[in-house]
């Protein structure tokens, strides 16, 4: 979410009842197109031209209120990345919570208009509403309605997606990239080719061994769970209730925790159960409640078959198996690099349109002689626009149009024509 300014929608406002009145208006649409389709009390039958009458009155309504109105946010907080800018427009979120009242429970709903900051500092000021200046209460807003973005609001109302736009000519980039939480590192990319190929397919192939074995080891716990040991686990709980199981694994240790369906109760749903020694194997339990290391019992058939998928499963492949592919670049690790396995050698495998790409981390994005063999050396700039134009689509926001000095370079890359931009395409002049 951009730079936003806050403001609490007084349901005694002109502004609040217009909301309700656009409300009421399209109640009383669905109920005239109804009566004129379909007869009185009847269904209202979504059709086309229904949708196309509500569109219209939705278009109107959402002017009238102030809530067309848009700004342009920017993205530019990466000083090896193009700035994106982006349109955005108010949006309305709201809340449902119970409180006390003279003893007695009251349901409250409250609501508030977020009106995005522009690039300019330009954004939507409705009449008759306060702003909310105090920092205290915006942050307890915040996590009314979004608990630090565990839950969404409750309410949504003009909830629109931001669009791409091109750049303001005016717009200029700051000589001090703000402060972030965890400072992320430099990337040096890479194009895979050649030789590398051979390597990466190599991994792939180890990969997915890795995760058919684990599938596998997986599949066969379940099994034993859910039909060997069906009649046992059932009868220590509601039959009607049923149940399921979690399974996950960590190298060659495979850990187990059964939870009931909530069929028959639904404030049982996910409670777990206790689980003990079986003829096929023991359980040990683990840092986690009720949930337990399974060690196979090879004296049953299933036992022995759930010891022999356990121990099929291969070490799981790294991409720093293959010193080819190992960089020694400047790297000051973090707490949190530390936690996340986040170093300077061991790439990340990234696809980008359809063609593999190694990401390195790097504190010193100077010129450096390291390449993987036969791989194309790939602006970061090209790596970060490509990829966020990738997440946009997948959240179903249109792009950015790319930025004329990114064509350029795309341009000069011997791979331009294979990543998706072509300069005849924006009709850029020859450099």
């Amino acid at each position: 979410m951009p730079e936003h300014k806050i403001f609490k929608i007084d349901k005694e406002s002109e502004f609040f009842e217009s909301i309700m009145d656009m409300g009421r208006g399209i109640k009383r649409l669905k109920n005239e197109f109804a009566e004129k389709t379909t007869g009185t009390n009847l269904p209202v039958q979504h059709t086309p031209q229904l949708e196309d009458i509500l569109s219209d009155y939705n278009k109107k309504k959402t002017s009238e209120l102030g809530m067309d109105h848009a700004v342009i946010c920017v993205q530019d907080d990466n000083p090896q990345a193009y700035p994106r800018a982006y349109e955005h427009k108010p949006v309305i979120f709201g809340t449902a919570y119970q409180t006390m009242e003279d003893g007695k429970p009251k349901n409250v709903t409250e609501f508030f208009l977020f009106s995005p900051v522009g690039y300019d500092g330009d954004y939507f000021q409705p009449d008759g509403l306060q702003m909310v200046t105090d920092e205290q209460e915006e942050k307890k807003i915040g996590q009314m309605l979004f608990a630090e973005g565990w839950t969404d609001p409750a309410f949504r109302f003009f909830d629109r997606s931001p669009v791409g736009v091109a750049l303001p000519d005016d717009y200029e980039r700051p000589i001090d990239q703000p402060e972030q939480p965890y400072k992320s590192h430099a990337k040096q990319t890479y194009l895979v080719g050649g030789a590398t190929l051979d390597l990466i397919d190599d991994y792939k192939d180890r990969l997915k061994n890795h995760e058919q074995k684990t599938s596998d080891a997986i599949e066969c716990l379940k099994s034993i769970v859910m039909n060997d040991l069906k009649e046992e686990i059932s009868g220590s709980i509601d039959h009607k209730d049923g149940y399921y199981a979690n399974i996950s694994v960590q190298g060659n240790d495979v850990f187990l925790s059964i939870r009931m369906e909530g069929k028959s109760q639904m404030m049982m749903a996910g409670q777990p159960i206790a689980l003990k020694d079986n003829a096929h194997f023991d359980v040990q339990e683990s840092q986690y409640n009720h949930e337990y290391k399974v060690v196979p019992k090879k004296q049953t058939e299933q036992g022995k078959a759930l010891s022999d998928a356990i121990s099929a499963i291969p070490v799981r492949p790294s991409l720093g198996d293959y010193d080819e592919l190992v960089a020694d670049f400047p790297f000051e690790e973090s707490d949190i690099d530390r936690i996340l396995g986040t170093n300077g050698h061991t790439p990340l495998l990234q696809n980008i349109q359809g063609y593999d790409v190694l990401i390195y981390n790097t504190d010193d994005t100077g010129d450096s002689d390291f390449c993987p063999d036969g791989c194309t050396q790939l602006s970061p700039a090209i790596y970060f626009w490509l990829e966020k134009d990738r997440q946009d689509m997948q959240m179903g926001i249109s792009p950015p149009p790319a930025p004329e000095s990114l064509l350029r370079e795309l341009s000069d890359f011997s791979n331009s024509t294979r990543l998706g931009y072509q300069q005849d395409d924006h009709d850029l002049p020859e450099p």
